[in-house]
């Protein structure tokens, strides 16, 4: 399994720097700690949980979730979901145009994306296909921030292996990991539809 170490590992020699000659540890942690949260919405998790419905219509909703797509109500004694319409999600509280549910369990999904890694060894819990999403999308910000930055643009042309390398040859190989991670994301499944 990737932690950010090896991740980070993987974007050293993409970028030709894995002495850290142009970026730090601390660079390159931040463009990765970027990455994993912009995974959201091309990839995302399906969270449930359930809550207990107040008096209303106002109901707060689970801690954390956002981007909600369904929500249901079990009826006292029973097993069964039942799914409430006509909600609409607000800033921390939910508005639930159902009376007389007080006590009664609420269910709730939502979508949710991914904080960055605790620490550098810490497993990554993004599905497999997102850790190649995560190198390009630092790769191409560790490359912007280069042509932006004269003093690191000048230390990573300086280097022996890159004599040659033009700001044009750099502006290339972005738009060529855009394109790629374009190419990528063809297929992904979208986020679910609200259904209300």
């Amino acid at each position: 399994m990737a932690t950010r170490a090896t991740q980070r590992a993987e974007l050293e020699q993409r970028l030709g720097d894995t002495t850290n000659d142009v970026w730090s540890d601390d660079d390159l942690n931040g463009y990765l700690n970027h990455a994993y949260k912009g995974l959201y919405p091309t990839f995302f998790l399906r969270k449930t949980d359930t809550t207990t419905a107040g008096a209303g219509p106002m109901q707060t909703p689970p801690t954390g979730a956002r981007n909600i797509y369904f929500i249901g109500l079990i009826q006292a004694g029973a097993t069964r979901v039942q799914k409430l319409r006509r909600w609409v999600e607000g800033d921390g509280e939910v508005m639930i145009p159902k009376l007389n549910i007080n006590g009664l369990t609420l269910t709730w999904a939502w979508t949710a994306g991914w904080d960055e890694p605790a620490t550098d060894g810490t497993t990554l819990t993004i599905p497999l296909e997102a850790e190649e999403f995560v190198i390009i999308r630092a790769h191409i910000a560790a490359l912007e921030h280069l042509l932006t930055n004269r003093v690191k643009l000048d230390q990573y042309l300086s280097l022996a292996l890159r004599q040659a390398t033009t700001e044009d040859e750099i502006a290339t190989t972005i738009d060529a990991l855009h394109a790629s991670l374009n190419e990528r994301a063809r297929g992904l499944l979208p986020l679910p539809q609200v259904d209300n």
